[in-house]
C-alpha cells in the first residue's frame, strides 16, 4: 500500500447522500470517457497517488446498494467532472488502527493455487534482490530504481527513472525454470511487438526492452520498460475501502464488524466496460488470449487523485474525472492455435476470475477471457469479488460452488459430458467428484440479479447474465458484446 501517513480526519459531520441511476440522460453520449458528477452534497475523500500492478487480497462483503438522486442531466466535455454547485465537505483521512473499527486489510487470490501468501511481496527475496541494485544499466543508459510496484508469476516490477527524470515501469523477468518450456517474457514481448505494429488505446504499449549488464540471482538479463500508469482499478477500490471504513468509524460506527462499502457509479462502469471490451476484442483479433484479465491488471491512464462521495447508509461512490483505462500484464498470454482450435487444458487465470471450463480441466478459448470480463464488470458494480471461492486444497471445488451459487445455474448436461470425456483429471478432478455428489446449485441462493441496486441497471445486468454463462459455447464473443445496448 502507499507509504507514509495521511492527516487525521477533520472535524465535522460528513454528509450522506444517496444515489440512483435513474433519470440518466442518454440523449447524447459524453465525449470520450467523461463522468457526470453528483448534484448532492458529497463528502470528498482525497487519496494519495500510488502505483501498483499487484493485487493485494481482501475479504469480500455482500452489502446492499442505493444510488438514488444522482444527477446526470448534463454530460461534461472530455474527461472533466464538474464540481457540485454546493460546497462539499473535504475530509482527508488517516490510516485507521482502532481496535473497535479496524483498518481494512485488502487481500487477493493468487494466480497459482500453490502460491505462498504468508509473506508480503515487498519482503520477498526476489524483490529485495532488485532493491539492492539501486541502479542498473541497459546498454549506455542508466536507470535509478525508485520504488516497488508489484510482482507476478514471471517478474518483479519497479518504477525507475533515467537521467532525464523520465519515469518508467521496469519489469525484471525471472530466470527460466527447469520445468518450464517457455522463457519468462518470451510471449509477452511477442504480444508487445504485435501491439507496436497494431496498437490499441486500451492496451499497454512497450516503451523499450534491453538486457542487464549485471543480473541479480534468480533473474534473467531481460528487462521490459513500459509507461507508468495511474492506479489500477483494484488499487482504487481498495484505497477507497480503506478510507470509507475510516470515514464510517469517524461518522459514529463503533462496531468491530464495520466493513467498507464502495463502488463506481453506473455511468463510469459503462465507460470502463466499453473500453475493456474494445481492448479485448483487439487482442482477440490479434489471436491472443489474455488469460489474466482482472481489476489488478487494468489501470487508469491518468495519475490523479480520486474523490469518494461518502454515504453513511449505502455505498460510497468513487468519482474520477477521467476513467480512461488500459489493460496490461501480458505475462501469461497465449496465442491461438493456428487452426483456431481450443488450447489444451492447463491452469490459467487468477482463481476468482477463472472460467468454469478451466476449473473442469477443459480446453479453453477466447470465451474464458469473456468470463473474466464478466467477473470484472460485476466487481466494478459491487466493489467486491463476484466469485470469492476459498483457497487451499479444495479451492477449485469452492470456486465452482460459488459460481453455481451466484449464477443460480445448473451444470449444463452437454458441458458435463464434455468434462467427463475430455476434461483433464489432473486439473479438474476435484470438481468432477463434487459434481457427481451435487449436480445443481442450492435452491436458497441469492442469484446474480439480486445484486442489482436499481432498475436503471437493468441493461447492465442483462449484459452480465449474457456473459456469465457456464457453457462457453453459449457465451458471446467480445465482438458481440461491443454491440450490447448497455455499452453502445
Amino acid at each position: 500500500m502507499a507509504s507514509g501517513r495521511y492527516p487525521n480526519l477533520e472535524t465535522g459531520t460528513p454528509t450522506s447522500p444517496t444515489y440512483s441511476d435513474a433519470d440518466e440522460d442518454r440523449s447524447e453520449a459524453p465525449i470520450r470517457n467523461t463522468v457526470p458528477s453528483s448534484s448532492a452534497h458529497p463528502t470528498l475523500v482525497n487519496v494519495a497517488r500510488y502505483h501498483s500492478p499487484t493485487s493485494p487480497r481482501y475479504t469480500p462483503t455482500s452489502p446492499t446498494y442505493s444510488d438514488a438522486d444522482e444527477d446526470r442531466s448534463e454530460a461534461p466535455n472530455r474527461n472533466t467532472v464538474p464540481s457540485s454547485s454546493a460546497r462539499p465537505t473535504l475530509v482527508t483521512v488517516a490510516r485507521y488502527d482502532s481496535p473497535t473499527s479496524p483498518r481494512y486489510t485488502p487481500t487477493s487470490p493468487g494466480y497459482s493455487d500453490d502460491e505462498d501468501r504468508s509473506a508480503s511481496p515487498r519482503s520477498s527475496a526476489d524483490v529485495q534482490s532488485i532493491q539492492k541494485m539501486k541502479a542498473f544499466r541497459i546498454d549506455k543508459d542508466e536507470y535509478i530504481i525508485n520504488h516497488f510496484l508489484g510482482k507476478g508469476e514471471y517478474g518483479v516490477v519497479f518504477s525507475v527513472s533515467n537521467k532525464n527524470e523520465e519515469m518508467f515501469a521496469a519489469k525484471f523477468l525471472k530466470a527460466l525454470q527447469p520445468a518450464s518450456k517457455i522463457a519468462p517474457g518470451e510471449i509477452e514481448l511477442k504480444v508487445y511487438d504485435l501491439l507496436r505494429q497494431l496498437p490499441h488505446p486500451q492496451l499497454l504499449q512497450l516503451v523499450s526492452t534491453g538486457h542487464l549488464l549485471s543480473t541479480p540471482a534468480g533473474f534473467s538479463t531481460r528487462v521490459i520498460l513500459t509507461r507508468v500508469l495511474g492506479l489500477s482499478i483494484w488499487d482504487t477500490l481498495n484505497k477507497a475501502k480503506e478510507r470509507d471504513i475510516q470515514a464510517r468509524a469517524r461518522n459514529g460506527s463503533t462496531s468491530s464488524m464495520t466493513v467498507p462499502r464502495v463502488a463506481f457509479p453506473l455511468q463510469s462502469i459503462k465507460m470502463m466496460c466499453h473500453q475493456i471490451v474494445n481492448g479485448m476484442d483487439h487482442l482477440e483479433n490479434l489471436k491472443v488470449y489474455h488469460l489474466d484479465l482482472k481489476t489488478a491488471n487494468i489501470y487508469f491512464t491518468e495519475n490523479e487523485d480520486f474523490q469518494l462521495d461518502f454515504s453513511d447508509n449505502s455505498h460510497s461512490l468513487i468519482q474520477l474525472s477521467d476513467v480512461t483505462i488500459q489493460i496490461g500484464d501480458f505475462g501469461v498470454c497465449r496465442f491461438h492455435e493456428v487452426d483456431g482450435a481450443a488450447t489444451v487444458p492447463r491452469i490459467v487465470q487468477t482463481q476468482f476470475y477463472r472460467a468454469p471450463e478451466i476449473l473442469l480441466g477443459l480446453p479453453y478459448d477466447t470465451k474464458a477471457d469473456v468470463w473474466s470480463f464478466g467477473a470484472v464488470a460485476a466487481e466494478l458494480y459491487t466493489g467486491d469479488f463476484l466469485f470469492p471461492g476459498a483457497v487451499g486444497p479444495d479451492s477449485d471445488v469452492s470456486q465452482f460452488q460459488k459460481i453455481l451459487t451466484v449464477t443460480n445455474a445448473r451444470m449444463p448436461r452437454e458441458m458435463m459430458k464434455k468434462a467427463e470425456k475430455y476434461g483433464s483429471a489432473s486439473i479438474g478432478g476435484n470438481v468432477h467428484a463434487y459434481l457427481k455428489r451435487s449436480a445443481s446449485s442450492s435452491s436458497s441462493t441469492q442469484g446474480l440479479l439480486q445484486l442489482k441496486r436499481s432498475d436503471e441497471a437493468k441493461a447492465f445486468f442483462s449484459m452480465l447474465t449474457s456473459v456469465l454463462i457456464l457453457n462457453p459455447d453459449s457465451r458471446p464473443s467480445f465482438k458481440k458484446i461491443k454491440k450490447n445496448k448497455c455499452l453502445v
